[in-house]
């Protein structure tokens, strides 16, 4: 493969899967002084970007394809689009529910493109249309305080957090019954995120980080945050696994070059 070719490919697979911010770093939301934080997965110090604009927001979720770092705010029931570098958020659309919601949980699954949620008030599994903001219901969790949200492409799982059972739990997409892996060891853990392999959560009573065995559902402390309430976190950057839309995307970009370099090739010999 030429230089070009080359640049070309990791050009793009920056473009759809890395996003703006390096790894070892969380999107997170302080829920006391409302404002986008960014969070030091080493050592769980964080750090202000800037205001979201909005008083309620609880959930967070990063599209690495577009790339978007979604929220939602639970006074306005609306799907926001928020700035990474600012904090700002942008409405899309509402959710269009008349009963009372707060989505505490958001996640983006990479495999189907699906923008998935946690409505704390009614809870349920919800689908929101990326696009419009619009919601829809696809069943009840079982657990009555449930939080987070995360999604895990390697094993094509979603998990959850439950306040009232100290739990984490695995979402069954289909039919949104959520199942209890474990127990935290922890009172009150109010967000959940992937990051380079690992399950981040945060605890409202010790103001710390956290990591979580999704296979136990026992979470350590990684330390203080440094910030009253971390109400959501997300991930900031997901590199794609083999045969994900992003690395398909990567391949068809490169056929096409390749293919278009050899159309443009001259002729050699006689006319």
């Amino acid at each position: 493969m030429s230089r070009f070719l080359t640049a070309i490919v990791a050009a793009t697979v920056g473009g759809l899967a890395w996003g703006p911010v390096e790894a070892g770093l969380l999107y997170g939301v302080d829920g006391d002084s409302d404002q986008l934080v960014t969070v030091d997965t080493a050592t769980g110090a964080a750090s202000a970007v800037g205001p979201l604009g909005y008083t309620n927001v609880r959930s967070l979720a990063w599209d690495p394809f577009t790339p978007m770092l979604y929220g939602v705010d639970g006074d306005t029931d609306v799907l926001l689009a928020i700035d990474p570098t600012t904090g700002a958020g942008t409405v899309i659309g509402p959710l269009g529910f008349s009963a009372p919601s707060v989505v505490a949980g958001l996640t983006y699954d990479t495999t189907r493109n699906t923008l998935y949620g946690v409505d704390v008030m009614q809870d349920v599994l919800l689908t929101i249309d990326a696009g419009s903001g619009a919601a829809s219901i696809i069943g009840p969790i079982g657990f009555y305080g449930p939080r987070g949200l995360a999604y895990h492409q390697p094993t094509d799982q979603l998990f959850a957090v439950d306040v009232q059972a100290d739990a984490l739990l695995t979402i069954d997409r289909a039919t949104g019954r959520g199942t209890t892996v474990g127990w935290l060891g922890f009172d009150f853990t109010t967000a959940l995120a992937f990051s380079d392999g690992a399950l981040y959560s945060a605890d409202r009573d010790t103001d710390e980080l956290l990591t979580i065995d999704p296979i136990s559902g026992q979470a350590s402390v990684v330390g203080p945050h440094g910030f009253g309430f971390i109400t959501a976190l997300a991930p900031s950057r997901v590199i794609p696994e083999p045969g994900s839309p992003a690395l398909l995307a990567v391949g068809g970009v490169t056929l096409a070059l390749i293919l278009g370099k050899r159309r443009r090739r001259p002729r050699i010999g006689p006319t």
